[in-house]
C-alpha cells in the first residue's frame, strides 16, 4: 500500500461541498476516514474557501531537514515557496528536481507534481494533501500546482508571511485534504495609473496580493483625460508631454513606464498566473493624447490635461473623420500588443459625448457614409486590434465579438448581454467599485454579489458566457499608498465569489476575515474598515502616547458650536457618502476625507470636540504624499467657544502647523481663502492635536481596523 494512503486513517470528514469524484479518495474513504466524536477540529481560514475540504488529525511540521521537489513545469513555483518559506523559517528548505515517481515516498517533503486529474481539476484546480509526513500538491497544470502553493501557505502561522526571520514559531500544518478548482476564469483587478500614477514597484507589489488570492486578471487602465502612461517609440509626445501635469506652486506630477518597465511588469505577472490587460481608451477618455497631439482633435483645441476630476473638454474624443486617427491608433496597438502577451486589448468605448463631432465638417462627411459614427469607430478599432491578433474588450459601445465589461450597478446589462451571447466581466458599480469607500460599497455588498444569481433567468448557454469578475480601484481618489487599505478587506470577497463558493455565507466568510488581516499585516498591508457604519474616533487606542476620544458625533453635539462641514460643492453620490467626512479626524493617517468639487473663498470645514480642552500643538494635514489634492491657500483657525474664531496658522504646501501655548480649544477649522480650479478637490487627511506629548494619532490592530461593531447582547442574558 502506498505510504500516502496508510496515512489516510488520520483523516476525518470536516465539510463536504461535492463528492470528489476520484479514485483516491474513494480507497481512502475504504480504509478508515471516520469522524471521532467530541474532536477539536483545527481552523482553517484559507481565502478563497476551498471547494473541497478534509479534516484529518495531527499536523506536518516544518524541519531542518525538509525539502521541496519538483518536476517539469513546477520548479518557478516551487523555488517561489521555496524562497518565501526561508524568508520567515530561517530552514533551508533545499529544491529538487524530482525523477519521475522517485520521490514520492520521501518523508519530511514538499512535493509540487504535474500528475493531477486533468478533467477532474481542469486548467487552474489543484489537490492538496497534508500528511503527518509530508505535503503533495497535485495539478494537471503550472497554474494549478502555484494556486495550490498558495493555499498552503495560508494554513501556516501569519508569521509565515513576515519579510524578515521569525523566532519562536512552530510552522505547521493541519493534516488535511484539499482538491480545489475556480468556478470562473476571470478574476481581475482594475488598477489606474491613469488617473493617479502608480509606480512600477506598486505594480508589482499588487500582482503579489492578487495571486495570493488566487486572482488572475490585471486590468491596467494606462490612458485618460488626466494622463498616458506607457511610452510609445512612434508617438514620444505621448509621454514626453501627455504624462505630465502642472498644479502650480512648482508642483509637477505623472509619470509613464518604459518599455523595459512593461516587460518587468508582465514577466512578474507571468510568473504568479496572471494576465495584464492593456486599455487604451477610444474614442473619449483620450484627452492626454490630444494634448500631444491636439490635431487627432476634432478642432485641434486641447492644450493641457486635466488631473482630475473634469476635463474641459467633456468626452475628449478622437476625431472619426480623421483618417490620421487611424494611423495613429495603429500605431499605438501595435507597440502595445509587442509589449503585452496578453490576447485581449481593452479599448474603452463608453462614455463618448460625441458633441464635437456634430459640429466637425470631417465628422458630419464621414456619418453621411456609414450611418452611425461610434459604431463605425469601433468597428475599425476592432479591425486594427485584431490586425495584431488581439480581441477586443471594452465598457459599452465595442463591436460584436468583443467582451463586455458591465459597469451597471447591479449588473442587470451584463446579464442580458450574455443572454444574446456576448462574453461578460461582471464589474457593477455597486458591489465593485472599490475606489467608493466602506460606507457606500460594504465588505457585506461586495460578498453578496453572485455573478450567476437563478434571478437573471440565465441558460446553461447564457451561463457559460459570464466568465467572472473584476473589481474597480478608480484613481480619482486613490493614491498609491492607499490602494491596499481602499482594496481592503473588500479583495477577498472578490476573492471568495470569483472563485466561486457553492454556499455563500457571510458569517462564516467574516470569522475567516478576522484571521486573515493579520497575514495581511504581515505583509505590510494595512487593511480599510470592513463595514459601513458611523466610524467612531472611540477605537481602542494601541499606541501608548494616543490621547482619548476628543469629538462628538454630529447627532451627539452638545456643544456651543455648530457641527458643520460647509464645502460647496460636495456630491451626495460619491464624494459625501463614500469619503466619510470623520475620516479627517479619527487618528489614522492612512484615512482621509475627499471633497467632491472646488474649493471656494470661505469654504470651510469644522470639527467640534467633545468638551472644551487645552493643547499645546494643532497640525491639519491636507492632500496626498504625491502633492495632489491639498489646500493651496487658507488658514487654520481654533475657537474658544461662542464662536470666537481666531487664525493660528496658515497652510503651506498643504499642512498648517501651530503652536497653541495651552490654549482652550472648543472646535476647530479649516477655511480656504482663495477660488481654486476647478480640478481642485480637496483631501483632508487628519487634525492632529497635542498635549504633553501625547497625540490624537492612534494605532490599531488588523481586527481593530475592521472596525467591526461589538455585539451588545439582549437584556436579561
Amino acid at each position: 500500500m502506498k505510504p500516502e494512503l496508510a496515512a489516510a486513517a488520520n483523516f476525518r470528514p470536516l465539510r463536504r461541498v461535492a463528492s470528489f469524484g476520484i479514485v483516491q479518495f474513494f480507497l481512502c474513504l475504504a480504509i478508515g476516514i471516520s469522524r471521532v466524536a467530541g474532536d477539536t477540529v483545527p481552523e482553517v481560514s484559507v481565502i478563497p474557501k476551498p471547494s473541497r475540504l478534509e479534516m484529518g488529525q495531527g499536523r506536518f511540521v516544518l524541519g531542518r531537514n525538509t525539502f521541496l521537489t519538483v518536476v517539469p513545469g513546477t520548479e518557478a513555483t516551487g523555488q517561489q515557496l521555496a524562497s518565501l518559506l526561508r524568508r520567515s523559517t530561517g530552514l533551508p528548505l533545499p529544491v529538487r528536481r524530482s525523477p519521475a515517481a522517485g520521490e514520492a515516498g520521501r518523508a519530511d517533503s514538499i512535493q509540487v507534481t504535474l500528475s493531477g486529474d486533468s478533467a477532474a481539476l481542469g486548467e487552474e484546480g489543484y489537490q492538496l494533501e497534508v500528511l503527518p509526513d509530508r505535503v503533495v500538491i497535485r495539478a494537471a497544470s503550472g497554474a494549478g500546482a502555484f494556486y495550490g502553493c498558495m493555499t498552503l501557505r495560508q494554513l501556516f502561522p501569519p508569521a509565515l508571511e513576515s519579510s524578515v526571520l521569525q523566532l519562536g514559531v512552530e510552522w505547521s500544518v493541519p493534516v488535511l485534504r484539499i482538491e480545489d478548482k475556480p468556478r470562473f476564469p476571470w478574476r481581475g483587478v482594475l488598477l489606474d495609473p491613469a488617473r493617479q500614477f502608480i509606480s512600477k514597484q506598486g505594480i508589482l507589489r499588487c500582482l503579489d496580493w492578487m495571486a495570493y488570492h488566487k486572482l488572475n486578471r490585471l486590468h491596467l487602465h494606462l490612458t485618460d483625460v488626466d494622463g498616458w502612461r506607457v511610452e510609445i517609440r512612434k508617438y514620444p509626445k505621448l509621454t514626453r508631454v501627455g504624462a505630465w501635469a502642472d498644479l502650480g506652486e512648482g508642483v509637477r506630477i505623472g509619470g509613464f513606464y518604459t518599455r523595459q518597465d512593461i516587460r518587468e511588469i508582465v514577466a512578474h505577472a507571468a510568473q504568479r498566473f496572471i494576465t495584464v490587460i492593456p486599455e487604451i481608451e477610444t474614442p473619449s477618455h483620450s484627452g492626454a493624447a490630444l494634448v500631444a497631439y491636439p490635431e487627432l482633435n476634432c478642432f485641434g483645441t486641447r492644450r493641457s490635461i486635466a488631473p482630475f476630476p473634469i476635463d474641459p473638454l467633456c468626452g475628449s474624443e478622437f476625431c472619426p473623420g480623421n483618417e490620421r486617427v487611424f494611423e495613429f491608433l495603429d500605431g499605438v496597438f501595435a507597440e502595445v500588443a509587442e509589449l503585452f502577451p496578453s490576447p485581449i486589448l481593452h479599448v474603452g468605448g463608453d462614455e463618448a459625448e460625441m458633441r464635437y463631432w456634430g459640429e466637425c465638417p470631417k465628422c458630419q462627411a464621414k456619418q453621411k457614409q456609414v450611418g452611425n459614427l461610434h459604431a463605425w469607430f469601433m468597428q475599425r478599432v476592432t479591425d486594427l486590434a485584431a490586425k495584431r491578433g488581439k480581441r477586443v474588450m471594452g465598457w459599452g459601445g465595442v463591436a460584436k465579438g468583443a467582451i463586455y465589461t458591465c459597469w451597471d450597478n447591479e449588473g442587470s446589462s451584463g446579464w442580458a448581454a450574455a443572454k444574446s451571447g456576448w462574453d461578460v466581466v461582471m464589474s457593477t458599480g455597486n458591489h465593485h467599485y472599490f475606489n467608493y469607500n466602506i460606507e457606500r460599497t460594504t465588505l457585506k455588498t461586495a460578498y453578496d454579489f453572485d455573478p450567476l444569481p437563478h434571478s437573471a433567468g440565465l441558460t446553461p448557454e447564457a451561463r457559460s458566457h459570464v466568465l467572472g469578475v473584476e473589481a474597480c480601484l478608480w484613481g480619482e481618489m486613490i493614491p498609491e499608498d492607499h490602494i491596499e487599505s481602499q482594496a481592503f478587506p473588500r479583495v477577498l470577497a472578490l476573492s471568495e465569489r470569483g472563485w466561486g463558493v457553492e454556499k455563500p455565507d457571510f458569517e462564516e466568510f467574516l470569522g475567516r476575515v478576522k484571521t486573515h488581516v493579520n497575514r495581511l499585516a504581515a505583509m505590510g498591508i494595512v487593511t480599510g474598515p470592513g463595514f459601513g457604519h458611523p466610524i467612531q474616533p472611540a477605537l481602542p487606542a494601541r499606541a501608548q502616547d494616543a490621547m482619548p476620544p476628543l469629538i462628538y458625533p454630529s447627532c451627539f453635539n452638545r456643544n456651543d458650536e455648530d457641527w458643520r462641514w460647509t464645502l460647496t460643492g460636495i456630491d451626495r453620490g460619491q464624494g459625501y457618502d463614500a469619503l466619510y467626512p470623520l475620516h479627517a479626524f479619527d487618528g489614522d493617517l492612512d484615512t482621509y476625507h475627499m471633497t467632491w468639487g472646488p474649493r471656494r473663498d470661505v469654504d470651510s470645514f469644522t470639527i467640534v470636540l467633545s468638551s472644551p480642552a487645552s493643547f499645546d500643538r494643532i497640525q491639519a494635514i491636507t492632500g496626498m504624499p504625491n502633492g495632489d489634492h491639498r489646500l493651496r491657500q487658507g488658514v487654520l483657525e481654533v475657537s474658544t467657544g461662542y464662536g470666537r474664531w481666531q487664525e493660528v496658522a496658515r497652510f503651506k504646501n498643504g499642512v498648517a502647523d501651530a503652536a497653541l501655548d495651552d490654549r482652550r480649544v472648543v472646535a476647530l477649522r479649516i477655511r480656504s481663502t482663495i477660488n481654486q480650479p476647478p480640478n481642485a478637490v480637496l483631501a483632508i487627511r487628519e487634525f492632529v492635536l497635542w498635549k504633553n506629548g501625547k497625540s490624537t494619532l492612534r494605532e490599531l490592530s488588523p481586527v481593530e481596523r475592521l472596525r467591526i461593531p461589538a455585539v451588545i447582547p439582549a437584556a436579561g442574558r
